[in-house]
C-alpha cells in the first residue's frame, strides 16, 4: 500500500487538479490525505465539495482512498507531513509514503512504479527521487553534499565570482546522494519512522536535507533515478506569499540548524556564514533585482 500526503496552503485548486489529473494515474493501491494549513474555512469547503470528502473528526471511512485533515494553523512543511504520515500509520499498512508538492506534472501516467520497484530490490534505499525539472528546464535534483563553508561563506561573501557553487548536481548519474528534492519524495515508511519523520524544529526548506543525514545515521541512503521524469513549477505558491530575500532567509535559517545539530559546526563557523548571507541578502540580491528589472525594461 502506498500513501501519499499533501499539504494545502491556499491553493486548494491546485491541489484539486494534481489529484484529478496527476494522481489519478497511479496503478498501485493508495490513500491520499490532505493536510491543511491555510487556517481557512473557504479552502476546506473547497476541497470537500470538488474533492467529495469530508474532514477528519471522530473516525474514518476506510472504504475512501482521499482524506483531509485540518491541521488548526500552519504547521509549516515538516509538521504538517508527519501530521499527515502518522495518520497514515495509524490507520492504513503503507510500506511506502510519497511527501508531494502539488505544482507537479508527471512525465509518464505511473511515475511511482519504477521507483516503487528500485527500493524493492535494494533495502539501503530509504528515500528516492526521480529527475526533477523546473520550469526553466533545470534539474532540481539530486544535490551533493556541501559544507558550510562552500555553501554559505565563499559563495555569499564572494557572490560575483563564486555564485554557481551549488549543491545540485547537472545530468547526475544514477545513485546515491547527499540530498534529495522535498517536492517529490519517496520513502519507506519503516525507516521514515524509525528516524522519528523529519524533524518539527524547521518551518520550511532544509527538511530533506536533515532526512538523508537521519537515513545515513541508521546506515540507509538517498538514491535518485533518472530514468523517471516530474517537472516541478517551482514554489508556485510560496512565491505568491514570500518575496526572494525571505526565502532565501527561512533557507539559511533551516540549514544553519541543520549544521549546528547534525554537523556539530561551531558557533563562531555559523556566526561567519550568517554574516554572508546579510551581505549577500542587503547588497548583492538588490544588486542581482536591479539588473534583471534592468534587463526586463530593456
Amino acid at each position: 500500500m502506498l500513501g501519499i500526503v499533501l499539504i494545502n496552503y491556499k491553493n486548494e485548486e491546485e491541489i484539486i487538479h494534481y489529484i484529478q489529473h496527476e494522481l489519478s494515474g497511479i496503478e498501485l493501491p493508495h490513500n491520499i490525505v490532505i493536510v491543511d494549513n491555510s487556517c481557512d474555512e473557504s479552502s476546506i469547503s473547497k476541497l470537500e465539495s470538488e474533492l467529495t470528502i469530508r474532514e477528519i473528526s471522530n473516525g474514518i471511512d476506510k472504504s475512501s482512498n482521499l482524506f483531509l485533515i485540518d491541521a488548526k494553523g500552519n504547521l509549516g512543511y515538516a509538521r504538517a507531513n508527519n501530521l499527515g504520515a502518522q495518520f497514515l500509520k495509524d490507520n492504513f499498512e503503507c510500506k511506502y509514503i510519497l511527501f508531494s508538492n502539488s505544482d507537479i506534472h508527471f512525465d509518464k501516467k505511473d511515475v511511482l512504479s519504477p521507483l516503487i520497484e528500485k527500493l524493492g530490490l535494494n533495502d539501503r534505499i530509504s528515500a528516492i527521487n526521480p529527475m526533477i525539472i523546473d520550469e526553466n528546464f533545470n534539474y532540481q535534483s539530486p544535490m551533493i553534499e556541501i559544507s558550510i563553508w562552500k555553501l554559505y561563506i565563499s559563495r555569499f561573501l564572494f557572490y560575483p565570482i563564486t555564485r554557481k557553487i551549488s549543491p545540485i548536481v547537472n545530468n547526475a548519474p544514477e545513485g546515491e546522494y547527499g540530498r534529495l528534492m522535498g517536492c517529490f519524495l519517496l520513502v519507506r515508511a519503516c525507516d521514515f519512522f524509525e528516524v522519528d519523520m523529519f524533524d518539527n524544529n524547521t518551518f520550511l526548506y532544509g527538511e530533506e536535507l536533515i532526512l538523508s543525514e537521519k537515513f545515513r545515521k541508521i546506515g540507509k541512503v538517498s538514491y535518485y533515478l533518472p530514468t523517471c521524469k516530474i517537472y516541478h513549477q517551482q514554489s508556485s505558491t510560496i512565491k505568491n506569499f514570500l518575496s526572494e530575500k525571505k526565502q532565501i532567509a527561512m533557507m539559511a535559517k533551516s540549514e544553519f540548524y541543520f549544521y549546528k545539530k547534525y554537523k556539530n559546526v561551531n558557533q563562531l563557523t555559523v556566526l561567519l556564514a550568517s554574516f554572508s548571507m546579510i551581505v549577500y541578502l542587503y547588497f548583492y540580491l538588490p544588486l542581482k533585482l536591479f539588473l534583471r528589472y534592468l534587463k526586463n525594461e530593456f
